[in-house]
This record gives structure tokens, sequence and C-alpha cells, in this order.
């Protein structure tokens, strides 16, 4: 999805990106955090917002 959005990356943000990717992937295989869906995690950012 993002080289459909945008043709000229910076190779260091490309390669930034993709590290942040990687480790978040691992992170959930390894069960060291739990994915929840979108629509839970804007409703806790709204109640965290809101107070």
């Amino acid at each position: 999805m993002k080289y459909s959005l945008e043709s000229n990356i910076d190779e260091n943000i490309e390669k930034n990106w993709n590290t942040e990717a990687k480790k978040c992937r691992n992170e959930i295989r390894n069960h060291t955090v739990e994915p929840i869906s979108g629509e839970i995690a804007l409703t806790q950012i709204r109640q965290i917002l809101e107070k």
C-alpha cells in the first residue's frame, strides 16, 4: 500500500518503516503484545483524550 501512495520514498524512511513493521510483527508472533482492532484502538484513544 505504501508504494501506491508515494513513488519517491526516502530510503532511510523506508528502512525505518520496514524495521518498525518487522518489530511489530515479531511482537505479535512472540505474544509480547496482543493486537486489537482499529475500532477498539480508536475508542480507547478517544477515552484518553476526553480526560
